[in-house]
């Protein structure tokens, strides 16, 4: 999938990146390092390592009194990352030094908020944490201020609001241990309130799926649990159509997606129809072998809200779309 091959490209060009700096700072071989480096730009163009590559490139040769290919470099990288940290040293001599002013600038402001969190002056602390996001966006402690907003939020606010929040920081700044740990506020929210994850759910949906009866029609098992025996589910499902729909043509299929959840599809539905009447005849119960008691979600989607729910690859989500939007489902188990 599109997924697993950008997560392998993403390692590819980290490697390389590692290579490419032990080359020259461990090795002094000048050339393999310049080669490695440069094949990040050769093969992954605008990935997220390329600025250090180029940046890594430009040093080895201004060490090495190569001014030409330094300035080469140099150029480059100025022109495609003007932005960037790594243009940044190079084109302002004093930037790490307003860099550690800024740092203290922030450092000072979070711990001013934090005293007012833990005083018990919400507002305030809430205040100064905006202040903080809109100084300071993209610095390290800015998950930090978000975080601590949310923390206000809970304090001042309902739950729906604290929950929309966590799930903003999650989104914005994936891989910090402020989102990992607002991830786990959400799991205890969705746990104690789960109107919560469902109203998001259907504010969300609405945006990704779209009215799709006039398409035609698939039906959707889906097992929460990847490690489910997906031979056996589709078996079942097969043996089921063979024994209820003798003279029909269904085509049965079974898929892991993304290693997270399986998805078992029906389709050859001659329309919308006797797709809703295959979904209210099927018991999930009774036709799939659940040892495990694995959660299982069954649905009908159109063949455009199939696509969307391929890229969105949240059935739960689209779960909620679906008991919304069409009601005439007779939703058995």
């Amino acid at each position: 999938t599109d997924s697993l091959i950008k997560i392998s490209d993403q390692k590819t060009a980290l490697a390389l990146l590692e290579a490419g700096k032990i080359y020259y700072e461990n090795f002094s071989d000048r050339k393999r390092a310049v080669e490695t480096l440069e094949t990040i730009s050769r093969r992954f163009p605008g990935n997220e390592t390329e600025p250090e590559a180029l940046y890594n490139i430009y040093k080895i040769y201004r060490d090495d009194n190569n001014n030409q290919m330094a300035e080469v470099y140099r150029q480059r990288l100025i022109e495609k990352y003007p932005d960037n940290e790594f243009t940044k040293s190079i084109t302002d001599p004093d930037y790490y030094a307003k860099r550690s002013v800024v740092a203290k600038e922030a450092e000072r402001l979070y711990a001013e908020a934090y005293n007012a969190y833990t005083t018990g002056n919400f507002s305030l602390a809430r205040s100064l944490c905006e202040t903080g996001m809109e100084k300071y966006p993209k610095h390290e402690l800015t998950p930090k201020f978000v975080l601590l907003k949310s923390y206000c939020t809970a304090r001042l606010s309902d739950e729906k609001a604290f929950r929309d929040e966590l799930s903003g920081l999650v989104k914005q700044w994936p891989g910090t241990p402020e989102a990992a740990r607002a991830a786990e506020l959400i799991a205890f929210l969705d746990q104690e309130i789960p109107e919560l994850k469902i109203e998001e759910y259907k504010e969300a949906a609405r945006e990704i799926y779209t009215d799709d009866k006039a398409s035609p029609h698939i039906f959707a098992l889906i097992i929460m649990d990847p490690l489910f025996n997906i031979n056996q589910a589709t078996f079942d499902i097969i043996s089921y159509n063979i024994d209820k729909y003798t003279n029909r043509n269904f085509r049965t299929s079974g898929t892991l997606v993304d290693d997270k959840y399986i998805m078992i599809t029906v389709s050859g539905f001659k329309d919308l129809g006797e797709a809703l009447e295959y979904f209210s005849a099927l018991s999930v119960e009774r036709e799939i072998r659940n040892q495990t008691g694995a959660k299982m979600i069954r649905f009908l989607i159109g063949t455009k809200n199939m696509e969307a729910l391929e890229k969105d690859k949240n059935p739960e989500r689209y779960n909620v779309f679906f008991l919304e939007n069409y009601p005439e489902a007779a939703v058995k188990k």
